[in-house]
């Protein structure tokens, strides 16, 4: 699935895709690192899970938007990826 978006977005004129991560860990630190303006993460990560991801993102780079992309689209999932940063 991560191949398959990052193709999508690399097509895409408008997004320089810079970085793909594994997990969340590795998500947190290419963000971290590189400081890109947007961050696409999944709830469901191996290492750390979305949110935690998406908090730890928040507190060293505020300014990054986050956008979550996910299978799980219960309601309750979707308040806590706003809760957690997440700009849609």
């Amino acid at each position: 699935m991560r191949r398959s978006v990052c193709a999508l977005l690399s097509r895409e004129a408008d997004f320089e895709l810079i970085c793909d991560a594994a997990d969340g860990l590795q998500a947190v630190s290419e963000a971290e690192r590189l400081q890109p303006n947007v961050v696409v993460l999944d709830i469901t990560m191996p290492g750390m899970d979305g949110f935690e991801a998406a908090s730890h993102i928040r507190k060293v780079a505020s300014s990054i938007e986050i956008v979550f992309l996910s299978q799980n689209n219960s309601l309750e999932s979707v308040k806590q990826a706003f809760r957690h940063g997440g700009r849609g």
